[in-house]
This record gives structure tokens, C-alpha cells and sequence, in this order.
């Protein structure tokens, strides 16, 4: 007959017998799958996560909103620069405006 300490010891190690059998496939598959995983992967995951984080903290529509009415306000400025630029790689005569 076993005694009470036995008993306990006994149940103990049945218990970590079955998680053994149970767990040790499962670590298996998951070394396996982390071991194919690549540097590029985790980048990859790890800036899609951070670019879904900073789209849910940032509320575009109002940063859109004044990128469009900063556009609206500078129009003529923006036209000129673009033109003076164009002008500059063109190699048109110094000081040519198009406007």
C-alpha cells in the first residue's frame, strides 16, 4: 500500500509524463516554423504592425484635410517653383518664367 507521499509523488509525475507526451509535438512543430522564419520576415511583421498601430493612433483624414488646404492656399506658389524647376532642367535661358 502506498503511503500519501508516494501517492502525491506518483500522480506528479504521471502528470508531467502526459505533458510531456502532450506538449513535445507542439514544441516541435513550433521550433520548426520558427526556424524557417526569416530576419526579413520578422521585419516585415513588425513594420506592417507598427504601420496598423500609427494608422489607428493618427487621424488622416484631418492631416489630409490641411495638406489639401495648404495646396489650395499656395497654388501660384507651388505652380512657380515647379516651373522655375522644369525651366532649370530644361536649361532655358536664365531668368525665363513661364508665368
Amino acid at each position: 500500500m502506498l503511503n500519501l507521499w508516494e501517492f502525491v509523488c506518483e500522480v506528479k509525475m504521471n502528470r508531467q509524463t502526459e505533458n510531456y507526451l502532450i506538449l513535445k509535438p507542439i514544441a516541435e512543430r513550433f521550433n520548426r516554423v520558427a526556424s524557417e522564419i526569416t530576419d526579413d520576415d520578422i521585419k516585415y511583421m513588425i513594420k506592417s504592425l507598427m504601420k496598423e498601430k500609427i494608422a489607428e493612433a493618427i487621424d488622416f483624414s484631418v492631416v489630409s484635410d490641411v495638406i489639401n488646404e495648404y495646396l489650395d492656399d499656395h497654388k501660384e506658389e507651388i505652380a512657380h517653383a515647379a516651373m522655375d524647376c522644369l525651366a532649370g532642367r530644361l536649361e532655358l535661358p536664365h531668368g525665363y518664367k513661364w508665368y
